[in-house]
C-alpha cells in the first residue's frame, strides 16, 4: 500500500512540475513575441465588436496624392498627344443635312456657312438628295465638311415621297458606316472612309408659318441625327414677329416632344457676291454675319466649335 501510494503521489509531482514547465513556456514565448512586435505583454484577446479602423497615416496619404496627380498628368498629356497625332493624320469631318419647305434658302444656306460658292448648285429648286464635299487645311489639320441637300417638301405632290427620300438617305447612310466600322479586319485610319453618317439635320421653317407637316417631316426624322430649327428668311419678319414666331416654333417642338440640339435659330442668307454680306434694301442692308440681325454665326458656332 506505501508502494502505491508512493508511486500516485511521484506522478502527481511529476504532473505538477510539467504543467509548471508549460505555463513558463508559454510566458516566455509570449515575452519574446512581445518584445519583436514592439509589446510590453501580450496583445489583449480581441473585443466581441469591432471597432473603427485606425486613421489614415497623413504622410503615406499625402504621397498617395502626389503620385496620383503626377499620374493624370502624364496620362492627360499621352491622350492629347495621341489625339493630336490622330487629328493631324486624319483630320475632322462633319455631315450637314437640309430639310424643310420649298424656296426658304436651304442651298443658300449651306454656301453662307462656309463662305463658299457652290458652284455645281442647282439654278432652280432642288430635285433630288444632292452631296458635295468641301475640304479645308486649317492650319495642317484637314476638315471635310458633306454638305447634303434635299428636295423641299412643296416640289412633290406626294409628301410620302419626300419624306421617305429623306429617311431613307440618312438610314443608308448610317448603316453604311456601321457596316465600315463592325469590319473584322479594317482598313488602316489612312485609307478609311471619312464618316458618312448625317450628323445633324437643319429643319427650315418658312417665315410666319409653322405648320402640321412640319411636326409630322421632324417625327420622323427624330433619333435619326440631331436636329437644329432653323427660322428662315428672319429679314422679312419685323423684331415682334420674330420673337412670337420663335416662341410659337418652341412651343410646337415641345408639344411634339421632339427634341433638338440647339434652340431655333433665325437666319439671313446672303446672295452670291453681295458686299457686305447681307440683304440690300432701300432702307438699308440686312447683314447675314452680323449678330444683331442674323444667328448664322451662332448657328456656325455651334455646328463648328462648340458642338463638333
Amino acid at each position: 500500500i506505501n508502494n502505491v501510494s508512493h508511486s500516485l503521489s511521484t506522478a502527481a509531482l511529476t504532473r505538477q512540475m510539467w504543467l509548471r514547465t508549460l505555463t513558463l513556456t508559454l510566458s516566455l514565448v509570449s515575452l519574446i513575441d512581445g518584445a519583436i512586435l514592439g509589446r510590453s505583454k501580450p496583445s489583449p484577446a480581441p473585443p466581441a465588436q469591432a471597432e473603427d479602423p485606425p486613421p489614415a497615416i497623413p504622410m503615406a496619404q499625402t504621397f498617395t496624392t502626389t503620385t496620383s496627380q503626377s499620374l493624370a498628368k502624364e496620362f492627360r498629356e499621352g491622350i492629347r498627344k495621341q489625339t493630336l497625332d490622330e487629328l493631324e493624320a486624319r483630320g475632322q469631318s462633319i455631315t450637314i443635312m437640309v430639310v424643310g419647305d420649298t424656296g426658304v434658302g436651304k442651298s443658300s444656306l449651306l454656301a453662307n456657312l462656309f463662305h463658299q460658292e457652290l458652284d455645281d448648285a442647282p439654278k432652280g429648286p432642288t430635285m433630288k438628295v444632292t452631296e458635295r464635299v468641301l475640304n479645308f487645311d486649317l492650319g495642317g489639320v484637314p476638315f471635310s465638311a458633306r454638305l447634303i441637300d434635299s428636295p423641299g417638301y412643296g416640289d412633290s405632290l406626294d409628301l410620302t415621297r419626300s419624306l421617305r427620300l429623306v429617311t431613307d438617305y440618312i438610314d443608308f447612310t448610317f448603316a453604311r458606316t456601321l457596316a465600315s466600322e463592325r469590319r473584322a479586319r479594317r482598313r488602316p485610319a489612312s485609307e478609311r472612309e471619312a464618316h458618312m453618317a448625317v450628323d445633324v439635320v437643319l429643319y427650315f421653317f418658312s417665315p410666319h408659318r409653322c405648320k402640321a407637316v412640319d411636326m409630322h417631316f421632324l417625327r420622323k426624322l427624330k433619333g435619326r441625327a440631331s436636329i437644329v430649327p432653323v427660322l428662315a428668311k428672319a429679314d422679312t419678319m419685323t423684331v415682334d414677329e420674330l420673337a412670337s414666331f420663335r416662341t410659337l416654333v418652341g412651343e410646337a417642338l415641345e408639344e411634339s416632344k421632339i427634341a433638338v440640339a440647339h434652340p431655333p435659330v433665325a437666319v439671313i442668307c446672303s446672295p452670291a457676291g453681295a458686299a457686305p454680306r447681307g440683304r440690300n434694301y432701300p432702307w438699308g442692308v440686312a447683314l447675314s454675319e452680323d449678330g444683331a440681325h442674323s444667328e448664322l454665326p451662332l448657328l456656325r458656332r455651334f455646328l463648328l466649335i462648340d458642338g463638333l
